[in-house]
């Protein structure tokens, strides 16, 4: 097991349930925290409690079934949270879709802005842009209140997000960076901080076609 440099940090992970994010879970769990595993794939949150298992870390990890867009759902989810560990010190906005969502054909037929449809569009944003805000506004203050925090978001490399034919992922991802840099702005002194995690790929998720 890893140093417990975080032991006694309550994190909350959203795409938890697999991909980059369980191993996230997973790493933060090693390195002493609680973490609150949030994902739509109720499947694959069990595997990840599988996983936490076989590393012993089971008692540190917490699954959660829940829509991150949905405001009374995020809500909750931080309410579970405060019951089973506390107030959460470290979240990490980790749960995204990609352009697979807008068109399962991107790579082969490249989907131009005006071809995307409203409602995948819409669905995009959501995921990868509005939840990010909701979950942040839910658990700053508690943040402010204690001193210390982190917020981590994951967004994606600046070529991505100028990228032609990548309406709206790009977007997505460049709107939350920039929400990233102002919220890192007004968080000044409080002790508690916004950066923004950009991978070196997508690894072996739902991102790979």
């Amino acid at each position: 097991m890893a140093h417990d440099f975080l032991d006694g940090k309550i994190a909350l992970v959203t795409g938890g349930g697999g991909g980059m994010g369980g191993a996230m879970t997973l790493g933060l769990a090693a390195a002493g925290a609680r973490v609150v595993a949030v994902d739509l794939n109720a499947e694959g949150l069990e595997v990840l409690v599988a996983e936490a298992e076989k590393s012993q870390l089971a008692a540190r990890v917490l699954p959660a079934v829940a829509d991150v867009t949905d405001i009374e759902q995020c809500c909750n989810v931080v309410e579970r949270s405060r019951t089973a560990f506390g107030n959460v010190n470290v979240l990490v906005n980790n749960a995204g879709i990609g352009m697979q969502s807008i068109s399962e054909t991107y790579m082969n037929k490249p989907v131009r802005f005006w071809e995307a449809e409203p409602e995948r569009w819409q669905a995009m944003m959501d995921v990868n842009f509005k939840a990010p805000f909701l979950l942040a506004r839910e658990v700053v203050p508690s943040m402010i209140k204690s001193g210390w925090g982190r917020i981590v978001n994951v967004t994606t490399s600046l070529d991505t997000m100028i990228r032609q034919n990548y309406t709206p992922y790009g977007q997505s991802k460049a709107a939350l960076e920039a929400a990233t840099s102002s919220w890192a702005k007004e968080l000044v002194a409080t002790g508690v901080t916004a950066n923004v995690l950009v991978p070196g790929g997508p690894t072996n998720t739902g991102f790979i076609p």
